[in-house]
């Protein structure tokens, strides 16, 4: 059982969790940026390269749902800062690995600490932001965070690597995690405004398979972390084969790394205005299903382009960033305050495997074939497919929210609007 203490500081919440998840996002995209560099070094496969990606990803799949459920009995801030602990551990690893061995197990290691940030972040914001008519501004804010550390690590390592070499440019990225960890163990506060009953965790609590027999938003959340499999698969081959792509059809190097990062750009502006039409208008399986048919049509496109790849990017970068506030959103609409660590454990898994999955497939089928159109097709039949799933969310959203008026945290703040 959750119960407040003393009264929580929203925007310092918002703002702490937002660095601890720029974080998470620059070391997650810290490696295609510095891919080429590293491939030349090491002599790797596109396949190798893309499985650095990848197995940054793979302790997700096993560890977010034990996350998210330690997150909701033993608080954000002990979770938040073991994980920031390890994304920083895991970084330097990396930064000191000469061999592909040495370098896949710093990325499993960061990706370990990876796994709870975003699961504490979302959970810290629902619950800082309880029944606030800014619950929806809020999420899209903190969904910037994800774009912030990605287009940092394409711009700025794409530049580093050139007079630092890779190693030097991932041990930089290590040291800004270890401030950004300071400061979030130092300052973050809503361990002792939202605490959890020790008494109540021992409690027994339904399983998942009683949750979702039971309705109680589980079909929903489970139906959006497909939808979100689809999408982030799609976004992740995308921007780690970018950089490596726009080289190949012509643009210098920093050049391509500059269109790469603003694949992530649109969110600095279209997260937030998302967020904030989230909470004033509602229907958010509709914006779900623009953005996967938009992102579906404009990869393709991206791919069989000679030229202007420029709108493109930028088309692709809209649709990008109109997908995680949404997802966001929907997750504290769906379930109660006790619950949030596990729902955001199951987006998490989800979220995980298409990370794993897509950018070494599609690195797969550029080794196999010498060519991206495999890739680029794989991409965009994966964000229709999210589109496609997030149209079954629309009879159980307007289902549940006629016969259940949402039990979720957010359920009091969308009657007021």
């Amino acid at each position: 059982m959750i119960k407040q203490t003393r009264k929580v500081n929203p925007l310092q919440v918002l703002v702490l969790v937002f660095f601890a998840s720029a974080a998470y996002g620059m070391v997650l995209q810290s490696i295609p940026p510095l891919l080429p560099a590293i491939i030349g070094d090491l002599n790797l496969f596109h396949a190798q390269g893309g499985l650095l990606m990848s197995l940054f990803a793979l302790p997700g799949i096993f560890l977010s749902l034990p996350g998210g459920m330690l997150a909701d009995v033993y608080g954000p801030k002990r979770v938040g800062s073991l994980s920031l602990l390890l994304l920083t551990t895991g970084t330097l690893v990396v930064g000191l690995g000469k061999t592909f061995g040495t370098l896949a197990l710093g990325r499993i290691i960061a990706g370990a600490g990876g796994t709870a940030i975003i699961i504490i972040a979302a959970q810290s914001i629902s619950l800082a932001f309880m029944d606030d008519r800014r619950l929806g501004l809020a999420m899209g804010l903190f969904t910037l965070s994800v774009p912030t550390g990605t287009v940092f690590s394409h711009v700025v390592f794409s530049r580093l690597v050139l007079k630092w070499g890779w190693s030097m440019t991932v041990m930089a990225s290590a040291l800004i995690c270890l401030v950004i960890l300071f400061f979030f163990w130092k300052f973050f506060h809503l361990e002792t405004d939202t605490n959890i009953s020790v008494e109540s965790s021992r409690e027994k609590r339904p399983g998942l398979l009683d949750n979702f027999k039971r309705g109680k938003g589980y079909q929903g959340v489970w139906l959006l972390s497909i939808s979100w499999l689809l999408y982030m698969g799609a976004k992740m081959a995308l921007l780690t084969f970018a950089p490596e792509y726009f080289s190949n059809v012509g643009y210098d190097y920093a050049f391509a790394g500059l269109m790469s990062g603003v694949l992530s750009m649109a969110s600095i502006v279209v997260a937030p205005l998302t967020g904030y039409l989230l909470g004033r208008t509602g229907n958010a399986e509709k914006y779900l299903i623009f953005a996967g048919i938009t992102l579906s049509a404009s990869i393709i496109l991206l791919g069989t382009a000679s030229s202007g790849h420029m709108p493109l990017v930028i088309i692709c970068s809209i649709a990008i960033a109109v997908f995680p506030p949404t997802v966001f959103f929907i997750v504290p609409m769906l379930l109660p305050a006790k619950n949030l660590g596990q729902g955001f454990g199951i987006l998490r898994i989800c979220e995980n495997t298409g990370m794993l999955l897509w950018p070494a497939l599609v690195g797969l089928s550029y080794d196999l074939s010498g060519t991206y159109s495999y890739g680029f097709s794989i991409m965009s039949a994966s964000a229709l497919g999210a589109a496609v799933i997030a149209i079954t969310l629309i009879p159980l959203m307007r289902r549940f929210t006629a016969e259940e008026k949402f039990v979720g945290v957010g359920a009091r703040s969308r009657e007021q609007n």
